[in-house]
């Protein structure tokens, strides 16, 4: 009875910890290299655009799981109370990264 007993809390702790690691994963999170890739995407993009790295008070990254891409929200050191959303999307033809900007409201993507 002990065994059936540890067999199923096993069961029901590895199915657990699988859907939260897919959920992180697919839903909120997305893929670490890829996230990794966005930002310095992004920061490529506010550099070919004039900006220094002293300039930007924080950059966040946030993963749109409905189309698989990433959105970062970036708050430049002189401007406190303001938010900008970039996008960064995957060029089918290239391959490539391209970033734009989404959004310039406060709070940027919803925060």
């Amino acid at each position: 009875m002990k065994k059936i007993v540890f067999i199923i809390v096993l069961l029901i702790s590895l199915i657990a910890n699988a859907k939260v690691f897919l959920l992180d994963k697919y839903m909120y999170v997305g893929e670490k290299e890829k996230r990794e890739e966005a930002i310095i995407a992004t920061m490529w993009h506010l550099q070919d655009k004039g900006y220094k790295e002293s300039d930007i008070a924080y950059i966040k990254p946030a993963f749109y799981s409905k189309i698989g891409s990433y959105g970062m929200n970036v708050q430049f050191k002189d401007e406190p109370n303001e938010s900008y959303t970039y996008r960064v999307l995957k060029d089918e033809k290239t391959n490539k990264l391209t970033v734009h900007q989404d959004s310039n409201e406060p709070g940027g993507m919803g925060a």
